[in-house]
């Protein structure tokens, strides 16, 4: 739908929910008149404030609809939100519109019964929409200066100064997402384009920024107007992560789009019902494209799309039907836009999901916590990343990700790179002390590996050294990182340097160390038992900083994986207490080695 078909549609709206109301306020009325005749008024009934809530059910929601502002979806609009003034007063907002995904606040509405007064001076008569704005500025500026003031009715003055408290109340980032306040009573309308600048800063207040809807007629007439200073999409980017191509080719110029990644969506549903339930993953290819600062997945989106196969035997040719598919849906889409001239680019390039949507985390206020604080201890030992896995909705609901994967066209490999593990088996990752107390069995939404599969990682203590690294925790709480593309972006980068010896022993790739510590380690010394003939399952690692005694974990490494500096050192028999030493005459040494 146009914009010009969206302002025919509100006008209708108005005018229907005017005549809903109409009907309503009638019998209200006829009812009320009843009671008041027989005496049978309910108490607290008062004529003045007969028609607030019939006001709201019946015009004010209605309006907001029109505006795409929904009352009755609590993740656009919240009904009697709270809020605390300076002095500690509670206070409540009639409608409150908030942004999607950050849930800030955008639009404030007051709203008043239908018999409520519009604004005009004392004992002067309803003015027109021009002069109204003229008195609203001055009575607003006359409020910021402590004066009492003269230019409006005194029941406005009160209404203005709670509006100033409402919009006070906000904090520092609630202040900067405020995009409108608005005070209605259904037959009368006021907006305040810049609330900021109207209710908090010094005589400031410009009557070309307070707009006036005086009657019905004139809300009627003026209905563009209002559509284009309130309309939802006007005030918040209401565009979604994800969009399917067709919508693509219609929602974003061409020529605005800087770079291309290749990615997927996931989507994850239950299968088998409550006697033996089972994930099922639907695979959709996906391009990512970077258009004006913003991150866009066009969605490729067949009758059938392809299933991640639980059988391991089939993994492969899954990968091939994904990547024929994805190729197939790249070339089409680049065509249709016509910039075939695009490339995907690697991850590397990638911008990152966070901080591209006007997040909370990117509008709040940077506070340093206190020293010695948990918060301050945890700072310390924050990892600054890129997102690279986004959720596309409420993922209770449904659990969809959408997740970068630059010039690949999964996240996952067929097999592991690297050397072999023992730590795919729980059993053997338990014999070495390092399994958590169950093993991981039957695949579920949050995980599609299970023990004894190569793809699976039983090692426990690695896992949860894992933490914030991770991209992939929601998808994959299991994934050995050697299967995972992203391992590509360097998860453990900048870990510290007892993390990163034992992240590098264990996944052997010498890339997640080059920005942590650097490539060299100090390797104290060997222990425990051979797995096989020049092969060491347990050795102790310690950084330069730490003491050589200090012992980190056995992680399994293959004497090949490292090159000494120095004259060649030979492995020695084991000692009587069963331990393997190296060194020229069986006595253990200290070290450097670089991971080769």
């Amino acid at each position: 739908m146009s914009e010009a078909e969206e302002i025919t549609a509100f006008a209708d709206g108005l005018r229907k929910a005017f005549g809903t109301f109409k009907d309503a306020e009638k019998l209200i009325r006829q009812q009320y008149n009843r009671e008041v005749s027989s005496g049978n008024v309910p108490a607290g009934i008062e004529e003045a404030n007969l028609l607030e809530r019939p006001t709201r059910r019946f015009l004010i929601d209605g309006i907001l609809r029109g505006l795409d502002w929904n009352p009755d979806d609590p993740t656009r609009v919240i009904e009697e939100a709270r809020s605390w003034s300076k002095i500690g007063a509670r206070l409540y907002f009639d409608y409150l519109g908030l942004a999607p995904r950050t849930r800030a606040p955008v639009m404030l509405v007051e709203a008043k019964g239908y018999d409520a007064t519009s604004a005009r001076r004392p004992r002067g008569q309803v003015p027109d929409a021009r002069y109204m704005a003229e008195i609203i500025s001055a009575a607003l500026n006359d409020l910021r200066s402590g004066t009492e003031s003269q230019s409006i009715i005194a029941e406005w003055s009160d209404w203005l100064k709670d509006l100033q408290s409402y919009v006070a109340s906000l904090g520092a980032l609630g202040r900067s997402t405020l995009k409108r306040v608005v005070i209605t009573a259904g037959r009368w309308l006021i907006i305040f384009e810049d609330p900021i600048e109207a209710f908090l800063r010094p005589n400031s207040a410009d009557p070309d920024r307070v707009h006036c809807f005086t009657d019905l007629d004139e809300i009627i007439s003026r209905h563009a107007t209002i559509f284009k200073l309130l309309h939802r999409q006007r005030l918040v980017d209401t565009l979604p992560l994800t969009i399917p191509a067709a919508e693509a080719l219609d929602l974003i110029p061409p020529g605005t789009i800087s770079a291309i990644f290749r990615g997927v969506l996931v989507a994850t549903t239950s299968s088998g019902g409550i006697r033996r339930p089972y994930p099922t993953r639907s695979i959709y290819p996906a391009m990512i494209l970077t258009v004006a600062g913003r991150v866009f997945g066009i969605i490729d989106d067949p009758p059938e799309p392809l299933e991640e196969p639980l059988a391991r035997e089939r993994y492969a040719q899954f990968l091939i039907e994904l990547t024929t598919r994805a190729a197939a849906f790249e070339t089409d889409l680049l065509r249709l836009m016509g910039r075939s001239d695009l490339m995907p680019l690697p991850l590397a390039n990638f911008p990152g999901f966070r901080h591209l949507f006007g997040s909370a985390e990117a509008a709040a206020e940077a506070f340093v916590p206190v020293e010695g604080s948990t918060a301050a201890l945890r700072a310390a030992t924050l990892i600054p990343r890129r997102v690279m896995v986004a959720a596309t909705a409420d993922t209770v609901a449904t659990p969809e990700y959408l997740v970068a994967t630059g010039t690949d066209w999964f996240y996952k490999r067929d097999h592991p790179f690297g050397r072999d593990c023992i730590f795919h088996d729980w059993p053997k990752a338990k014999n070495d002390g390092v399994a958590d107390a169950t093993p991981h069995v039957g695949r579920v939404a949050t995980s599609y590996t299970m023990s004894g599969e190569d793809r699976d990682c039983a090692h426990e203590r690695l896992r949860r050294m894992r933490g914030d690294r991770c991209h992939i925790i929601s998808l994959e709480t299991h994934l050995c990182c050697r299967v995972c593309i992203l391992s590509s972006i360097r998860c453990w980068a900048k870990a510290s340097p007892n993390t990163a010896a034992i992240a590098a022993a264990y996944t052997g790739a010498a890339a997640f160390l080059t920005e942590g510590f650097g490539q060299r380690i100090w390797l104290n010394r060997t222990i425990s038992r051979a797995s096989q003939k020049g092969q060491f399952r347990d050795r102790h690692f310690a950084s330069p900083e730490v003491p050589v005694s200090t012992q980190l974990g056995r992680f399994p490494i293959s004497p090949a994986t490292f090159s000494f500096e120095g004259t060649e050192e030979q492995f020695q028999s084991p000692t009587p207490s069963g331990r393997y030493r190296f060194g020229q005459d069986g006595v253990s040494r200290r070290r450097r080695l670089t991971l080769g």
